[in-house]
């Protein structure tokens, strides 16, 4: 018995596995566009940074004094970069709204005084010591100046700073407070001259500098790191998730260009086995126009209508009040008496629903690009639509027809992520059947001019709803490419983008 349970939970249970649609694909961002990407990573550089300059000693008119525990905290904003050379990919960098904070935990100093009292020497030393200074610089009192260059290397790219130019007015930094004790006199002197070392920008020039190295570094990592980051793209649902998923940075004429896959994954699609279809671009593919888009082989696209069909994503519905010719013989019982006379136990303003779903995947030939923007092609599919009919204040099938929808088809990009068909009806190989629960029930007159009801439902026999993913390309903290067009060459898809972000 318990055997019989197993078995018949394995029988019931269905195994699904997956669709797949995996495709190379090359990016190629023109150096317009590369020049967007670096101002987008370039606003990670609003922001406060600290710098531990830690401890060092200063010894005016010969007196040591230790200045210990010094902490920078830098604020600054750069403004836009801009190219210096059109020819090369440099950018210069400027700030004249520098400003910082430094604070200091102790600075302290001794000197030993030989004095002669009573003809006696006597030595006596002195000690001073001041804690938690803080000094101000205002903002726009320093400027710092930097270029900063990016190539590809090994694949990533990679930010440099050749040059980097900073500087203080002397005088600039205010004393906010400090606490001394101590010999008098020699606490104003550790003060003064802490102020006056701490005022000096080549005492903190190599701090600075180290610091901002570090963050172009960062910005560097970061920027190789989110151009070559694999991500699930939006749009992605239970039913589709598409993966992005770049592996090297390459040079290219006009700009660079990111190679890597994409692959399309259909959930749920298939029992007991996955499928999975991988396509190469031909060898050399390029655009064939300067500017920033992306390729893709077209048999991956004609793939993804395959993965679409299992998914059950090419089934749409229509109330008969939608479709022209149909409502307007439901008007004129003239029209149905020889056409569909059943339609005549009906009133004039009954609703039906059509449910329409492909019997089988669709083929899609002989493609080509058009003058506006989409590819166009022969497009065959079975479908059926299955017509419900109110009964008893429930809907309940009436009619099957079944077709051979034949045509000519254009894909084109469409808001939101998408692709969508529109297709010119060529003809319609029209044959019904009706339900066999209705005929038993109400033994209608069978009679359907199928020749008239494909005209009528010629026109909406087509794709309508009908949609392939085309989502949108991820660029940098907030910048992202959107599907604009697309074109066709010698079996490559080249995808043209606008931006956003």
């Amino acid at each position: 018995m318990f055997k019989r349970i197993i078995l018949m939970w394995l029988v019931a249970v269905p195994a699904f596995a997956q669709w797949d649609v995996g495709t190379e694909f090359v990016l190629r961002l023109s150096e317009g566009l590369f020049d967007r990407v670096v101002e987008d990573f370039w606003k990670r550089l609003q922001e406060k940074q600290i710098v531990d300059i830690g401890s060092f000693t200063i010894s005016p008119a010969d007196i040591p004094i230790q200045i210990s525990g010094v902490r920078a905290e830098l604020q600054y904003s750069f403004e836009k970069p801009a190219r210096t050379d059109p020819g090369q990919r440099a950018w210069s960098l400027e700030t004249r709204d520098f400003g910082a904070t430094i604070t200091v935990a102790s600075m302290s100093a001794s000197q030993t005084i030989i004095r002669e009292i009573d003809g006696v020497l006597v030595r006596i030393r002195i000690e001073a010591e001041c804690r938690n200074m803080v000094l101000r610089l205002p903002r726009g009192s320093a400027s710092v100046r930097a270029d900063v260059t990016a190539g590809v290397e090994q694949g990533h790219i990679r930010l440099q700073m050749p040059r980097f130019e900073a500087d203080w007015r002397q005088g600039a930094w205010t004393l906010e407070s400090v606490s001394c004790s101590g010999t008098q006199g020699l606490e104003q002197f550790v003060a003064t001259e802490t102020l006056r070392a701490l005022g000096s920008f080549q005492n903190f020039d190599r701090e600075v500098r180290g610091a901002l190295e570090k963050k172009f570094a960062d910005w560097s990592r970061d920027m190789s790191a989110i151009l070559l980051s694999e991500s699930t793209l939006p749009g992605s649902t239970e039913e589709l998730r598409v993966r992005y998923i770049p592996r090297e940075v390459v040079e290219t004429a006009g700009g660079v260009a990111l190679r890597g896959r994409m692959e399309f994954q259909y959930p749920y699609v298939s029992r007991w086995q996955d499928i999975r279809q991988e396509f190469e671009l031909p060898r050399g593919a390029s655009l064939t126009e300067n500017g920033s888009g992306l390729l893709l082989p077209m048999k991956a696209i004609k793939a993804l209508m395959m993965g679409q069909y299992f998914a059950g994503k090419l089934t749409y519905g229509l109330r008969s009040y939608e479709i022209p010719a149909f409502h307007a013989l439901m008007q004129s019982r003239w029209q149905q008496f020889f056409a569909w006379p059943d339609l005549m136990r009906f009133p004039k303003n009954t609703t039906f629903l059509f449910q329409f779903l492909p019997m089988g995947p669709p083929s899609f030939e002989n493609e080509a690009a058009t003058a506006d923007g989409v590819i166009a092609g022969d497009l065959m599919v079975p479908i059926a639509a299955w017509m419900f009919a109110p009964d008893a204040g429930l809907y309940v099938p009436y009619v099957e027809f079944l077709a051979n929808l034949t045509g000519r088809a254009e894909l084109a990009v469409a808001p939101g992520g998408k692709a969508v068909f529109r297709l010119a009806t060529s003809g319609v190989d029209l044959r019904h059947r009706w339900s066999r629960k209705y005929v038993e029930k109400h033994a209608p007159q069978e009679g359907i001019a199928v020749g008239k009801m494909g005209e009528a439902l010629k026109d909406s026999l087509n794709t309508e709803g009908w949609e392939l993913p085309v989502p949108s390309l991820p660029l940098g903290p907030t910048m992202k490419l959107v599907p604009e067009k697309w074109n066709l060459r010698d079996g490559v898809v080249e995808l043209r983008f606008t931006t956003s972000g």
